[in-house]
């Protein structure tokens, strides 16, 4: 079963370094005799720095709080965007997630509409990093790049967004990309003698080399990031690197310690109660008894991390609580309790497209079934748990041969400037022997005058040609995706042609044959000419579809949104499918008020309404009904379209707007998977939205939601 129960997160928020007692009581008497309210706010701000880094949540929000008022009144965005940024900081440390992405939205805010580049960078780290701990590393990336283009250089905040980029960059498995920015970080924290910044970029160095094993080095940096933040008193990164550390001795087992270790950090965490430090150093320690053949002693510290991860809203340490739960009753072979927990996690996870999550809990499931001699779950379990294991392996070797590539590249390029810069040496000492020998001669010095002018044209020209290639290359570039994404829209065709469009054409010339034939009665002849129509205008609507996805994906679509009123569009297209609906004996129920309009573009409101109307004889049974309805809400029309027919699962609910999404339908009718996807774009494009409400057996209700006249 899965080896760690939860990931331990090395990130830490850099701004100021920590203020001593003594500045404290200077920033308080600061704050005393300030007469005006540019000094208040100014002082107002420092001491909500100096109490965030120490761990001073509560106290750092209030404070916060007078000097945003302050900032407000002046009308000076620089006195708002700091004391919001340490605001959402300590309301993420508090556990309290949606007021600090609040806070950090309303500083990127204030940020954006002021011309200054330090406090709207600080702003976009202070959200990136939200998102660095949310595991939303490609967003994080962005944000953090965004704030590196905004910071001035010399900035202390593009060093801290080094630091910070780097592990969004090592967690997507660039361990050279990651190690390039960390490095970066720390030679500029040692430039500027910043001890409690070198702390934690040791602390990350040392996390990279224990994530690529070589515990050598690891053990090294995070002694050294340890012994400086005892010396400057940061007792959160202490505990962060304490917990580290005794992560890189359990891996080579040296338990002893390891124990001592993770417990310390367990104390430190505990002396400044930090919520999510506690939590994660409980995680550590339940694994460390896991790993060492010890479940009893991992139950209390499984229970810390479900009661702390509920408190602090994170839905990751829920689940690795549970699987935790889950592995230590493994242990101790009391499988159903085992089985219990993992349900738990697997529930925590409803919907989740982290693969490594899943891989753990499809290995539990595998586990614990071949124990209860459940054979098939565990043998379903263990095929899905290989499935991912394999994408996974191939995703890390390919992420290691892009990292190689940058490597060997870089290191070409440097050979490359190594043999230009002898050459350039060399023409350099033939130009002062040259010189030397023809100096007395104005006619030779005024030669070399030219000849330089013309090395600067050629320069030049060469400059101006690279340049050109480089807008040609990424101009090719975008062609190469354009060409890539017809090519995909191609084959989509082709594939739906050659299928869905061939079966029913075969269908309508086998009729033709026949009626053609002249074998048939009056009577045979009707029903299949009945038929025909039915076959015809499947076809036909597979047609219009296919034409509209195909218009969507090469050029997009015109939308033209006007006042439409819907009972007569609905009628309109019931009566498109009088035969089909009458084959199926089926009852339609059309209770829209004649004056109930929406705005929306008639092209597509005829697409939905045919796409949702087929959909429902589809799979309602023979005698079934399907009714059409409206109600009115806060500006928006919500028409719906229920029938009593097959209905659906949550799973196949969840799936349902996938292009390869098609299910037979109740006298197995066939569908493209295409219709439904079609119908959700088209609402999108109206400014609407589409719903889906069904549980088998018991029918479907397709809720359509479109503006009010008035409302759009």
């Amino acid at each position: 079963m899965i080896k760690r129960i939860i990931a331990l997160s090395v990130l830490c928020i850099l701004f100021f370094p920590v203020i001593g007692q003594e500045g404290l009581n200077s920033l308080y008497q600061k704050l005393e005799n300030s007469k005006t309210d540019t000094g208040k706010v100014e002082a107002l701000t420092d001491i909500t720095i100096y109490l965030y880094r120490h761990n001073q949540f509560q106290k750092t929000i209030s404070y916060a709080d007078s000097a945003i008022a302050i900032g407000k009144k002046l009308d000076n965005s620089k006195y708002i965007v700091i004391p919001l940024s340490f605001k959402s900081s300590a309301y993420y440390d508090l556990g309290q997630r949606e007021k600090a992405v609040m806070a950090a939205k309303e500083a990127m805010a204030v940020a954006e509409k002021c011309e200054c580049p330090d406090e709207k960078g600080r702003s976009l780290i202070t959200y990136a990093d939200i998102l660095n701990k949310d595991t939303r590393y490609d967003s994080s990336i962005i944000y953090y790049e965004k704030a590196l283009e905004a910071l001035e250089e010399g900035s202390i905040d593009k060093a801290h967004a080094y630091n910070n980029i780097s592990i969004a960059y090592a967690e997507k498995g660039f361990y050279y990309k990651s190690l390039d920015y960390l490095l970066k970080a720390l030679e500029f924290y040692r430039e500027k003698e910043m001890e409690y910044a070198q702390a934690t970029a040791l602390n990350n160095l040392g996390e990279k080399y224990r994530q690529n094993d070589d515990h050598t080095n690891a053990i090294k940096y995070l002694k050294k990031s340890i012994s400086i933040s005892r010396n400057v008193g940061d007792t959160v990164q202490m505990g962060r690197a304490m917990g580290n550390l005794g992560l890189a001795y359990s891996e080579i087992h040296k338990n002893d310690s390891a124990f001592k270790y993770l417990n310390e950090a367990l104390d430190v965490n505990k002396s400044i109660n930090r919520l999510y430090g506690k939590t994660v150093a409980h995680s550590n320690l339940a694994s460390f008894y896991s790993d060492t053949d010890q479940p009893d002693k991992a139950f209390p510290h499984l229970e810390k991390v479900l009661e702390y991860s509920q408190k602090l809203g994170v839905k990751r340490g829920l689940y690795y609580g549970n699987l935790g739960l889950g592995r230590a009753y493994y242990m101790k072979e009391q499988y159903d309790s085992a089985l219990k927990y993992i349900n738990k996690a697997k529930q925590v996870i409803q919907g989740s497209t982290d693969d490594g999550v899943k891989m753990g809990l499809y290995d539990g499931y595998h586990d614990i079934y071949k124990k209860l001699g459940q054979f098939d779950s565990s043998l379903f379990y263990y095929e899905k748990y290989v499935t991912i294991k394999d994408s996974l392996d191939d995703a890390s070797r390919q992420s290691r041969i892009d990292e190689l590539s940058m490597k060997f590249e870089a290191e070409q390029k440097e050979k490359e400037n190594a043999v230009l810069r002898a050459e350039n040496l060399k023409a350099q000492k033939e130009s002062n022997y040259k010189t030397l020998i023809i100096w007395v001669s104005v006619v030779l010095v005024a030669g070399l005058i030219v000849m330089v002018v013309l090395q600067f044209r050629y320069n030049k020209s060469k400059s101006d040609l690279n340049e050109r290639l480089l807008a040609t290359n990424t101009k090719i570039a975008q062609k190469n995706e354009e060409l890539k994404k017809l090519n995909e829209v191609k084959n989509r065709m082709l594939s739906i042609v050659g299928h869905d469009v061939k079966g029913p054409l075969s269908s309508i010339s086998s009729l033709l044959k026949l009626i053609n034939s002249g074998e048939l009665t009056a009577d045979q002849e009707k029903e299949f000419l009945q038929d025909l129509e039915s076959e015809t205008s499947k076809t036909s609507m597979l047609l219009e579809n296919l034409l509209h996805w195909t218009k969507s994906q090469f050029d997009g679509l015109e939308v033209h949104l006007d006042e439409r009123e819907l009972k007569g569009a609905v009628d309109h297209i019931v009566s498109l499918y009088e035969n089909p609906i009458r084959k199926k004996n089926i009852v339609i129920e059309n209770t829209i008020d004649p004056n109930d309009k929406a705005v929306v573009d008639k092209q597509l409101l005829d697409l939905i309404l045919r796409n949702l109307l087929s959909n429902a004889i589809k799979y309602v049974y023979e005698g079934g009904k399907i009714r059409f309805d409206c109600e009115k809400e806060d500006g928006k029309v919500r028409l719906k379209v229920t029938d009593n027919g097959m209905g659906m699962s949550q799973e196949k609910i969840d799936t349902l707007f996938a292009k390869s999404s098609s299910t037979l339908g109740a006298n197995n009718e066939k569908g493209t998977g295409l219709g439904l996807v079609l119908t959700k774009d088209a609402v999108e494009q109206c400014g609407g939205s589409l719903k889906v409400e069904s549980e088998r057996g018991k029918g479907s209700t397709f809720i359509l939601e479109l503006p009010l006249p008035g409302n759009n």
